[in-house]
């Protein structure tokens, strides 16, 4: 991203919060930025354009956090606490903007927006996941998708009482109770030998992604790098996609070309999903 591009965005953010997404001009992002309308329109064809970028770079920032502890030397148990105490603390950082998005409704509803908030959701349940296995091993294994909801609705339940109530929790505290109640929650899930309510199946529909929607993200990807080799090789995937077969080993072979960008990101995160 581009110094100033990331300005506009950063700047936004703030202005966005304290005023309002509605009550903030183009002409007062821009004052703030001591930038010209043109280099604005530059960057954002609108505001909701802005927002979008916005949401991206905010997911970003979450994920950048969530990532340095992912890399860490620790053991499953308390690596998954750090990560959970990131996103708290990354999203309770702007909290403001987000009630802002809520208060006004300010998220245009479209199929990009609704690609990201997927995106986002599909991130967060395959960390969970991944956390729960290599803390409780096969015994859970029936039920991982069961506890990775139920994790998933403790954690957004307590996020509704930072952001919306406003009410200050210690999140390294927090982080800790939520993992000590999922041991509970997990040891009475495998003793109670109960059909599972979300099986594998039930989660590949609800997290599946269509070949389409792969294809239109690699065609917006290709459309903002300046990259030759990041070009040839989103081509080559898209290419794969449209056969009636896609070999997935050509596919992740051209993913690896992708892993430094972290603009594509979301995408690699999509087309794993698909190769799985």
């Amino acid at each position: 991203m581009k110094e100033k591009e990331k300005l506009i965005i950063e700047t936004s953010m703030k202005l966005f919060a304290n005023k309002g997404f509605n009550a903030t001009s183009v002409q007062e992002i821009v004052e703030e930025c001591h930038i010209s309308k043109g280099a604005f329109y530059l960057y954002f064809k609108s505001k909701d354009a802005l927002l979008f970028a916005i949401m991206e770079h905010y997911f970003q920032m979450i994920h950048t956090s969530i990532n340095e502890v992912e890399h860490a030397d620790l053991p499953p148990y308390e690596k998954f606490q750090k990560q959970l105490e990131r996103q708290l603390t990354e999203i309770s950082r702007h909290k403001e903007f987000i009630v802002m998005q809520i208060r006004e409704n300010a998220i245009p509803f479209n199929e990009k927006i609704e690609s990201l908030l997927m995106e986002m959701k599909r991130e967060s349940y395959h960390l969970y996941s991944r956390r729960l296995y290599e803390i409780y091993g096969p015994p859970i294994e029936p039920y991982i998708w069961d506890a990775t909801m139920m994790i998933h609705g403790f954690f957004h339940s307590y996020l509704e009482t930072i952001i919306l109530d406003q009410i200050p929790l210690d999140f390294a505290y927090l982080s800790t109770f939520v993992l000590r109640r999922m041991d509970d929650m997990v040891e009475g899930l495998v003793k109670s030998g109960d059909e599972p309510v979300m099986r594998k199946e039930r989660m590949e529909t609800l997290l599946h992604v269509e070949k389409a929607q792969l294809c239109s993200l690699i065609g917006e990807a290709s459309n903002k790098t300046e990259d030759e080799n990041t070009r040839v090789s989103l081509d080559v995937i898209k290419e794969e996609l449209e056969k009636e077969e896609p070999r997935k080993i050509v596919i992740k072979g051209m993913m690896a070309n992708l892993e430094s960008d972290p603009s594509l990101r979301p995408l690699l995160s999509a087309l794993k999903e698909y190769t799985v």
